[in-house]
């Protein structure tokens, strides 16, 4: 299995390449376990938006290959993506 860097990593540059009706700020990554113990792994992208919104056709085809790159690389962790506008995120940090 491959480690949690290079599995972060590779989650960064799935996000970048196909988000593209946004500007990638930052990629936060973390491994969790639900309380019942199944395995996750959080993903929040900080962005900006180029137009009004994201597109919902780009965000809704992330999961796949995300999950996909996940198992190619020896994980069976569940990926769970959160996009934060920089504004919100800003205020989520100062709260």
């Amino acid at each position: 299995m491959a480690s949690r860097e290079e599995i972060d990593t590779a989650i960064e540059a799935i996000i970048r390449e196909r988000l593209q009706s946004a500007k990638v700020l930052r990629v936060l990554v973390e491994h969790d376990v639900e309380i019942d113990g199944s395995l996750y792994v959080q993903i929040r992208v900080i962005c900006k938006a180029k137009k009004k919104r994201l597109d919902p056709g780009e965000t809704s085809q992330m999961l796949r290959p995300v999950w996909d790159m996940l198992a190619e690389k020896g994980s069976d962790r569940f990926p769970l993506i959160d996009y934060i506008d920089e504004k919100e995120a800003g205020e989520l940090s100062a709260a």
